[in-house]
């Protein structure tokens, strides 16, 4: 089964890397996103759309 896919932005370090370990443990494949000017549609470069 594949993982579902999450982009995740954050700008507070704690909870953003709280929330990043917490779709790790729900079975998420998770990327974060460096800036809101990223283009979120990409996903990870294999033409995946994010789930979240």
């Amino acid at each position: 089964m594949t993982q579902p896919l999450a982009l995740v932005l954050y700008e507070k370090l704690l909870p953003g890397t709280q929330l990043v370990n917490r779709l790790h443990d729900l079975g998420y494949r998770v990327l974060t996103v460096p800036g809101a000017d990223q283009r979120v549609a990409e996903g990870d470069g294999r033409g995946e759309q994010p789930m979240l």
